[in-house]
């Protein structure tokens, strides 16, 4: 193989999604349009103070012994999983609660140092919805990237608006995992500030290449990757490919025994290789990208039987788990939100939101007090006429 493009060259006008693909096939692709240099650092990444290696270790240290904090706060809409939980306390507890799976506005903070802990989370916005406040299971939480993430500077990132899991916290920092199943098997953490993240999905970006661009291929399952191709080079990470899957990195540079590769999809590389860990695409082939699909999730299915009302509030009504007086508050319908009632026993009435984003703990109801609702008890029915006695 010659020499390949000038050190500068940028990689253009081959708009690709994705990068990786199962089973090795192989498409021509025709878009064009111009972008940043792919062999660039994204240009949105994390400052290396707040997201390397070193962070890593300062924020594991005993003086920082806690979690994030009130003030680390993560909002957006996102469909949780299915049965999320949530507690009335951070440890131990009751159930109070459950998401369906709908997508649904939701505010966390309070987050654990670490993963297997709960955070404080409240459903809703301030209007049109049910506002229960209590503690999830943090690790279970969808979260997004609003940027790309650091995980070795200048050469491993997590692509933006890319899902991520919890994995612990440090003050006003949460520490985040990419698991990836395809096309490489293996997990990246790193360290963010918490305002780079989200519960909001939103739209990785494509990518552009240049036509003068070389493929390359993993050669084998497992790549080494480096920050330069010297001898005093040092070792960036090594990388797993999953089985059946397909690799392929983009060059238009090779120093000697090494090749300058870039990558982008669920994490962004740009590092080198040895040339002999590689397989050369031919010139011109280009091999298609997958991006996977937005994470999606049905919500439950809520079917009532029997006669039901609809009302809407115009003011905030407490919600209660059972029909008295001194039960403890899990939280608000909030004003302006369709509710279904679907009984009144004693003056409180069982509701459910319309939307069904939210529902009771299994067996359980919620209650909310029928005359701040404006439901009235039905009216007594007269008594029968005495049957005369003959």
């Amino acid at each position: 193989m010659s020499q390949q493009t000038p050190p500068n060259r940028t990689l253009r006008n081959t708009r690709l999604l994705g990068l990786s693909l199962s089973g090795g096939g192989l498409l021509a692709l025709g878009l064009c349009m111009q972008a940043p240099s792919a062999a660039a650092a994204p240009a949105d990444a994390e400052p290396t103070a707040d997201a390397s290696p070193q962070a890593d270790q300062q924020a594991d240290k005993p003086d920082t012994d806690n979690g994030a904090g009130p003030t680390c706060i993560i909002t957006g809409k996102t469909a949780p999983p299915k049965e999320l939980e949530i507690y009335d306390k951070a440890s131990g507890g009751k159930v109070v609660a459950r998401l369906t799976g709908a997508n649904t506005p939701l505010k966390a903070f309070e987050f654990p140092k670490g993963n297997d802990d709960r955070a404080r989370l409240d459903t809703g916005t301030g209007k049109g919805h049910f506002r229960i406040e209590g503690y999830v299971h943090t690790k279970q939480l969808p979260m997004y990237t609003k940027k790309a993430l650091t995980v070795v500077q200048g050469h491993l990132w997590v692509g933006a608006h890319r899902e991520v899991h919890f994995d612990g916290s440090s003050p006003k920092r949460i520490r985040v995992a990419k698991h990836l199943k395809t096309p490489i098997s293996q997990t990246f953490k790193t360290w963010t500030s918490c305002g780079n993240l989200s519960f909001d999905q939103g739209t990785p970006r494509g990518w552009s290449i240049d036509g003068d661009a070389r493929g390359y291929r993993m050669k084998s399952d497992t790549l080494t990757l480096y920050d330069d191709y010297g001898r005093a080079k040092s070792e960036v990470t090594t990388l797993n490919r999953a089985g059946g899957a397909e690799m392929v990195f983009w060059s238009t540079k090779r120093h000697g025994g090494y090749v300058q590769v870039a990558y982008e999809g669920e994490i962004m590389i740009e590092a080198w290789a040895k040339a002999s860990g590689l397989k050369a695409l031919p010139k011109g082939e280009v091999m298609d990208q997958y991006i996977p699909p937005k994470r999606t999730v049905t919500g439950s299915k809520v079917q009532v039987q029997g006669e039901t009302k609809l009302v809407k509030t115009t003011r905030e009504h407490y919600i209660r788990l059972e029909a008295k007086q001194d039960s403890p508050k899990i939280g608000r319908i909030e004003i302006d939100t369709e509710v279904l009632v679907l009984d009144v026993v004693a003056g409180w009435a069982s509701v459910m939101p319309k939307d069904a984003t939210v529902m009771p703990p299994k067996e359980g109801q919620f209650w909310v007090n029928a005359e701040d609702l404006g439901l009235s008890p039905p009216p007594a029915k007269p008594a029968p006429p005495p049957t005369p006695v003959e």
